[in-house]
């Protein structure tokens, strides 16, 4: 309400959200990560996901001291649902080292069932496409 107008071609506050210092800033930070991963729904939002550089945020942060559980996962259901699209998955495959940095997710971090579930689809996934 503090702009006049809302730009679409862009994740609207999603810095500001990510990384704010509010009391419920896991709220936050879930919330707009549920959000991303409900949008990802063709190449479009995808095209709008490149032009803000959320790829490279969301896979850095998901390694970051910041991330908790809750947040790694979301990035890694973001990851899946994105990779769902075949454009997004040969580009998150080849432009982004996704193969790679899953390898580095499995064999350095505490990972519960469910996350594994994720990270075995979006190989999958990736490997299709290749």
């Amino acid at each position: 309400m503090a702009k006049t107008a809302l730009d679409l071609n862009t994740k609207p506050e999603l810095l500001q959200l990510l990384h704010s210092s509010h009391v419920e800033h896991n709220a936050h930070r879930h919330w707009i990560l549920q959000n991303i991963r409900d949008g990802m729904k063709e190449e479009n939002d995808v095209n709008v996901a490149l032009k803000c550089v959320l790829f490279k945020i969301l896979l850095d942060f998901h390694t970051c001291a910041l991330s908790d559980t809750k947040t790694k996962k979301l990035i890694l259901e973001v990851v899946a649902f994105t990779t769902r699209i075949s454009k997004a998955s040969l580009l998150l495959t080849r432009g982004y080292g996704m193969l790679p940095w899953l390898h580095e997710i499995v064999n350095h971090l505490d990972i519960c069932e469910a996350e594994i579930r994720i990270i075995i689809t979006v190989v999958l996934k990736c490997i299709e496409l290749c």
